[in-house]
């Protein structure tokens, strides 16, 4: 015959299977983000020295202003301080990308012969977007 302390102690297993699977797979989700952060990071690095501190002021800058906000807005504040970092470390990737973007475009600009028409087929292009 099962007991209501057998009931309660079942109960209880379960709660800490289900909060300690949960942490399992956030802690796999956010490994897998970073190990994707890293290697987009690779893949675009910067030409000088310029464009690294740019791209690294902007990272940092997003990590520090919109990571603990993402932290605060998802309930994410109980979890551990490494989890934490990496969430701000992926709030980083973002900016990293759009600088690099932003840079290939002014490169691209910067070796046209006509930079003004080219500015100006690139603003026509995104206006047939909308």
């Amino acid at each position: 015959m099962i007991t209501k302390q057998d009931m309660v102690m079942q109960n209880e297993t379960y709660s800490l299977l289900t909060i300690i699977s949960s942490m399992f797979v956030f802690s796999a989700w956010l490994f897998v983000g970073i190990l994707a952060a890293l290697v987009m990071i690779a893949l675009t690095p910067p030409n000088t020295k310029t464009e690294l501190f740019g791209m690294v002021a902007s990272a940092f800058a997003s990590s520090l202003f919109v990571g603990p906000l993402v932290i605060e807005a998802y309930g994410f504040g109980h979890y551990g301080l490494q989890a934490q970092l990496g969430i701000c470390f992926m709030c980083a990737v973002p900016a990293w990308l759009l600088w690099s973007v932003v840079r290939v475009i002014i490169q691209k600009w910067r070796d046209s012969k006509n930079p003004v028409d080219a500015i100006g087929k690139d603003i026509k292009k995104i206006k047939k977007w909308f």
